[in-house]
């Protein structure tokens, strides 16, 4: 559960921070480029740290089990 829990954390802040900073910032590339990007790159964004909050969730929850 601690690997899973790393890896949504992990996989999550580099979500959110490479769409911050590409998408947003550096507007290198959008998650679907078009009339709706902002949505598509805000959606992104929200899951990506929807991912951190969850593995930090997983993380708790696998500390409360294991004392």
């Amino acid at each position: 559960m601690v690997f899973i829990s790393g890896l949504l954390f992990g996989g999550g802040l580099f979500n959110f921070f490479e769409g911050i900073i590409n998408h947003h910032i550096l507007q290198i590339h959008h998650v679907k480029p078009g009339a709706y990007q902002l949505y598509y790159d805000l959606a992104f964004d929200f899951a990506g740290l929807a991912m951190v909050l969850i593995g930090i969730w997983l993380y708790n929850a696998h500390k409360k089990v294991s004392n």
